[in-house]
């Protein structure tokens, strides 16, 4: 009997043995699961805290491109790869082939540089920023360009600095792990020096940023928010910072009230449009980033007057008004070079899901007014409460400091157009108008 019954024993005990095992890989598979689950809602949270805490950019990785120029008969230009670095959690990176030119002789080589952008994180667009490291000989001029870039093109290259510049803005999340963005640069280095004076190397240094965009800001997005209300005490998450891909500048949105209850709001900009050409004298805006329905409208430099120049808004406080009082333009600048006489004009010069307001009575600047209750404003700019109206004036610096004028989207006749203008003295008109050619300032409306 107690020989028979050894087997058994055995056999239950491995049997519990068994269990226990199977129990410890349950185990496993638990924390496992919670770490996954735990890690999923702290990047949930950090995005939240970004949005609330207005955090519009977190740079994750560089790449150093390596020009060797031997300055002898034979020059030779060579392109070497330096992996991406970027903290444990980033899952960005940039790749670039290694390449090499040879030419027999001169003092300018032309080459290109293909990036290619891994990137999962960058939901709601990126950009790409390039400089000179500051060890570079300053006899060199390293300009770069690319079909796919707004900011550098063929016709107007950009010149590097040892500052950063942004190179090339994506709104989207083209950029995924499986295949990745291809952009392609073409780079030309012209050297001031005599030929025969030994190797240099001319390094270019990219990094990108993760933003969070205007042209990526939609309904959804300003649902999403809270109500900047009550104006004295607004609550957390209802003001944003989010970055124009056309021109990386950033812009203060905030989700003001659009009835004096405070019950529902419109996503406003709450600093003045500071779009202006790059160096290039001229920028093509097209309905990917822009507020066009279709096609493309080319601003110039003779597009936009600056108000800067003024003593008003020259003393602006920049911590506050990073963009001071942000430019100037015709209505018909505004509105792509609409020809309307009536109605409202469909295209604008705002980013991609954003617009000009409506004017007239019961337009939306005539709503924000009863909304915040602007009665008189007084020489107070703080009296505009959440919005924060400035006193630019017109045409430049004229009447500076004394009249705030804004362009709607609403046309009155074939030279007229509705516009807001408020008054240091006292005063407020939302339905007001004046002739199509004046400059005015703008600001922009989520749509």
């Amino acid at each position: 009997m107690a020989l028979s019954s050894r087997p058994r024993e055995r056999e239950r005990e491995r049997e519990r043995e068994r269990e226990r095992e199977r129990e410890l890989e349950a185990e496993k598979l638990e924390l496992k699961r919670k770490l996954v689950e735990s890690e999923s809602k702290r990047t949930e949270a950090e995005d939240g805290l970004n949005l609330a805490q207005k955090t519009v950019k977190k740079k994750v990785a560089f790449l150093v491109l390596v020009f060797t120029i031997p300055l002898v008969t034979g020059l030779a230009i060579a392109l070497n790869r330096i992996p991406g670095l970027g903290s444990a959690l980033a899952s960005f990176f940039v790749t670039d082939p290694v390449k090499s030119l040879n030419i027999d002789r001169g003092y300018s080589v032309d080459d290109t540089s293909q990036i290619n952008i891994f990137d999962d994180e960058a939901t709601n667009g990126y950009l790409i920023k390039a400089r000179l490291d500051p060890a570079v000989d300053a006899n060199f001029t390293i300009r770069i360009w690319s079909a796919q870039s707004s900011f550098c093109t063929a016709t107007y290259p950009c010149q590097l600095s040892t500052n950063d510049m942004i190179i090339y803005g994506n709104s989207t999340n083209s950029a995924s792990l499986g295949s990745g963005d291809v952009i392609d640069f073409d780079v030309r280095i012209n050297s001031s020096m005599a030929i025969g004076i030994g190797a240099h190397d001319v390094d270019i240094i990219y990094t990108k940023e993760r933003a969070y965009t205007m042209q990526a800001f939609n309904t959804a997005a300003c649902d999403a928010m809270s109500i900047y209300y009550p104006l004295t005490s607004p609550p957390a998450g209802s003001e944003v910072d989010l970055i124009d891909v056309r021109d990386g500048k950033i812009y203060t949105i905030r989700k003001l009230p659009s009835n004096a209850q405070g019950t529902a709001g419109w996503c406003w900009m709450v600093d003045n449009l500071n779009l202006q050409t790059p160096q290039s004298g001229q920028l093509v805006l097209d309905s990917t980033t822009s507020d066009l329905v279709s096609g493309t409208y080319t601003l110039t430099a003779a597009n936009v007057t600056n108000p800067n120049t003024g003593a008003y808004c020259n003393n602006l406080n920049t911590t506050t008004f990073p963009h001071k009082c942000g430019m100037q333009y015709s209505w018909t600048v505004a509105t792509t070079g609409s020809t309307i006489s009536s109605g409202v004009a469909p295209d604008s010069i705002c980013s991609k899901n954003w617009r000009l307001p409506t004017g007239g009575s019961g337009g939306e600047f005539d709503t924000l007014r009863t909304a915040l209750a602007w009665g008189n404003i007084g020489a107070n700019v703080a009296a505009l409460n959440g919005w924060r109206g400035l006193f630019v004036g017109y045409n430049g610096a004229t009447n500076q400091g004394t009249i705030g004028y804004y362009w709607a989207s609403t046309a009155l006749s074939a030279a007229s157009a509705s516009r807001l203008d408020f008054f240091s003295s006292g005063g407020i008109n939302p339905t007001a108008s004046d002739s199509k050619g004046l400059a005015f300032s703008l600001r922009c409306l989520s749509r």
